[in-house]
């Protein structure tokens, strides 16, 4: 499961792979987590038009 998330101020790369091992623990299935900050440019539009607000 490919997840984007929006991480708090002061929050930081470790939290963002915390978060990823976290979920993957609840949800019994790997997840990708990240921010859009580290996406690539040329992904970045295309993934921000996909993108399912929960």
């Amino acid at each position: 499961m490919d997840l984007l998330v929006e991480l708090d101020a002061g929050r930081s790369l470790l939290d963002l792979i915390g978060f990823q091992q976290d979920a993957t623990d609840i949800l019994g299935v790997p997840v990708d987590a990240a921010t859009p900050e580290i996406l690539k440019e040329r992904v970045r539009e295309r993934v921000l038009a996909d993108a399912v607000p929960l």
